[in-house]
């Protein structure tokens, strides 16, 4: 039986090919990419967009809060307000932005994580943020890509001793445990670590354990306070 298959030739502008892809493009524009999607100055360093309500409503009179103290927690669906003429009360201006590209595939996270945890400046309001989103919540692997941490507020429960609250579970411990030694156990499992910013209370209170950080924290460049 004769072949009645017919072989149409395309153009040579029609036959795809990898090289015009994005993962087609030599490693070295990728990076690019992926850093101008992926790195941005730390959320204290953020002003509000444009058409925010917080840049909207302000006034000459008023004070117009930082972005990042304004910052929304989690998304949520609905905003809660008393009353449905109620300004909402946080923006999403200082949230990190394009982090599904992460998602993308395997290749694309393999190139790009790295610059994202290794080039940003993590900013965390309390050393009990700190913990509970380094600690429990972000993956091992990562928490040694980590290279720049700004630990901030010193807040009124820090200056406790002890604590009775496990801070990665949240359950409540029969016998209280040294106030700090959940951070300083999470702050030494980041490696790779090569800037940190703490505030002077915490150089005052635990002399000890910043006398460990050159051994614990090899790569630390940086300490400011």
């Amino acid at each position: 039986m004769a072949n009645l298959t017919l072989t149409i030739p395309l153009a040579p502008n029609q036959i795809h090919s990898s090289s015009k892809t994005l993962l087609g493009l030599p490693l070295e524009l990728r990076t690019q990419i992926w850093r101008a999607a992926l790195v941005s100055p730390p959320k204290h360093s953020l002003n509000h967009h444009a058409d925010c309500h917080f840049r909207q409503n302000h006034t000459r009179t008023s004070i117009e809060p930082p972005a990042h103290l304004v910052l929304e927690p989690a998304v949520e669906l609905v905003e809660p307000r008393l009353y449905p003429w109620d300004a909402p009360s946080q923006c999403r201006c200082a949230k990190r932005r394009g982090l599904n590209l992460l998602l993308a595939s395997r290749q694309v996270h393999a190139e790009a994580a790295p610059l994202f945890w290794g080039e940003n400046t993590f900013v965390f309001e309390s050393s009990d943020e700190f913990t509970v989103a380094v600690g429990s919540r972000l993956r091992e692997a990562y928490r040694r890509l980590l290279r720049s941490v700004y630990v901030g507020g010193f807040q009124e429960a820090d200056k406790s001793l002890k604590t009775s609250v496990n801070l990665f579970t949240g359950e409540y411990l029969e016998q209280p445990i040294q106030r700090w030694c959940q951070f300083w156990g999470v702050l030494n499992q980041c490696r790779g670590l090569r800037e940190l910013a703490i505030r002077p209370e915490v150089v005052r209170k635990h002399a000890v354990y910043l006398a460990k950080l050159r051994e614990r924290l090899p790569e630390l460049r940086k300490l400011e306070m």
